[in-house]
């Protein structure tokens, strides 16, 4: 499962995809779309390889857009939001 968290405020935002599945052990470089950029957001304070937990990938919306082409285009799918790049939250 994947979500994109957007701040409005700062104009900045990130990917998170989660592989839910506590029957696997490793994932394998074709399950990842996207460089993973987990360790780069501040917020991302858990341990993202805890496939117990759930494995955690993080990515930039851009490079997330290039496997997720229905992602829309932020912000301007959405005229209410800031212009430009977009950096991580």
């Amino acid at each position: 499962m994947w979500k994109i968290i957007y701040d409005e405020k700062m104009g900045t935002g990130a990917a998170v995809i989660e592989i839910n599945n506590p029957y696997i052990t490793n994932v394998q470089s074709e399950d990842i779309p996207c460089p993973n950029v987990c360790s780069q957001l501040s917020w991302v304070d858990w341990d993202t390889t805890d496939f117990v937990r759930g494995y955690t990938h993080c990515c930039t919306i851009e490079s997330f857009r290039e496997v997720v082409s229905y992602v829309g285009n932020f912000p301007q799918d959405f005229p209410e939001l800031p212009r430009g790049n977009i950096p991580l939250i």
